[in-house]
């Protein structure tokens, strides 16, 4: 194609031959177009990052169009597809600059084209099935669903304000529940699995260690069906983007943030913690149906740094209390500006309890009822387990037999 592509795919690494790629998985769709077996897709280009870790290639898809156009889909579509050695989710990333922004994409840095969301499976399912065939025929299909406006099928969940990310944090359900003195929670990390946060509520009195998270939980304005359009990378992006939502996270930071301010062992602990800002979004869809969307986004400094970019709070540089400590600005106003700090993104799961079991269950209420043990008296001498004397002695006979009530 001659058209303009976006500037991302001339950045991306080096220009290499088709047979040159290293992740298996592009070495087997490039074979795949090769064969003929999909004439309506072109294999333009192939590049590659400098450390060979992640590959691009540049196809050309026809596109199955009707003659009305729900959105501005052209009969040829320009895709990179990019694949990782460590066997990572492929990305299909639209190269056309000025691509539609639709439904059911993922969400993207401001430098990134459009993602495409072609399978909604986890990649740990999809990748059992994974074949060049249906992983083309997906963006296919996904393209032609734009071009029509059939891209969300009213059988689906509502769509998510954003794309899964590596981090989870597990957060209890009764956290998102509104409150004029909100419960303190704080995360740890699993020690068995480092990108899994476990939150918890602060009991008073309660001896958990030091907490490496403080958790903030927030609430939008409902949305319409509709994706943010950018990943924000820092506080400031973030903070522009909530502002849409009815999110003023600049207020709500400086209020936390003072409010944890102290020279104490427990000031000091909450300060030294990074900050986890756990967002639902309330989404609704055409039918009325309403979900929560929950995303959280970690500070990559701690609180205390965060105070002092903010402009609330100073390092407390005097002898009286921990030197590590934050102490509360007196006489100077806060700056209204949010600072550039970076931020990671993380999954929100809730934590089990009764009321998520009896939602998933389809029940309107949890059963509170309590299991009450069987007191009834064994007869002397007998036992209900199979091979089993009345001495609790097993005895060495044929299989067992749940059933069996012989001692």
């Amino acid at each position: 194609m001659t058209a303009a592509l976006h500037p991302w795919w001339p950045a991306f690494g080096q220009p290499v031959a088709p047979d040159a790629v290293a992740p298996d998985a592009a070495r087997a769709l490039i074979a795949h177009v090769a064969s003929g077996l999909v004439p309506s897709v072109t294999l333009v280009a192939a590049r590659q990052s400098n450390d060979g870790a992640l590959a691009a290639l540049h196809l050309d898809i026809e596109v199955e169009r009707p003659q009305d156009l729900a959105a501005p889909i052209r009969g040829v579509e320009p895709v990179a597809v990019v694949f990782g050695t460590g066997g990572e989710q492929p990305a299909v990333l639209a190269l056309r600059p000025d691509f539609p922004e639709t439904m059911h994409q993922n969400w993207t840095p401001d430098d990134t084209p459009r993602a495409l969301c072609i399978d909604d499976r986890p990649w740990a399912e999809a990748r059992l099935a994974f074949t060049p065939a249906d992983f083309i025929r997906r963006i296919q299909l996904w393209l032609a669903k734009a071009a029509r406006g059939e891209l969300h099928d009213t059988a689906q969940p509502l769509e998510p304000l954003f794309f899964r990310n590596p981090a989870t944090i597990i957060l209890p359900a009764a956290a998102l529940t509104p409150a004029d003195l909100p419960a303190e929670l704080v995360g740890h990390l699993r020690n068995e699995h480092e990108t899994i946060i476990v939150t918890e509520f602060v009991r008073p009195g309660g001896n958990s260690p030091d907490p490496q998270f403080v958790v903030v939980p927030l609430r939008a304005a409902p949305q319409g069906m509709q994706r943010l359009q950018h990943a924000p990378q820092t506080l400031d992006a973030l903070a522009r983007q909530l502002q849409g939502c009815g999110i003023d996270l600049g207020v709500e930071l400086r209020a936390r943030v003072i409010e944890w301010a102290g020279l104490d062992a427990t000031a000091v602990r909450r300060l030294q913690a990074r900050i986890a800002l756990v967002i639902a979004f309330p989404v609704a869809g055409d039918d009325g149906r309403q979900a929560d969307d929950l995303r959280a986004f970690i500070t990559h400094d701690s609180a205390g740094d965060v105070g002092v970019a903010l402009g609330v709070l100073a390092r407390n540089d005097s002898n009286v209390g921990s030197g590590s400590g934050y102490v509360r600005m007196v006489g100077v106003a806060a700056g209204t500006a949010m600072p550039g700090l970076p931020i990671s993104p993380a999954d929100v799961h809730l934590g089990f309890d009764r009321a998520v079991g009896a939602m998933i269950s389809g029940q309107a209420q949890p059963d509170r009822r309590q299991a009450q043990p069987d007191r009834r008296p064994l007869r002397p001498g007998r036992c209900r387990l199979a091979g089993i004397a009345a001495g609790g002695q097993p005895r060495a006979r044929g299989p067992v037999r749940l059933d069996d009530d012989r001692s």
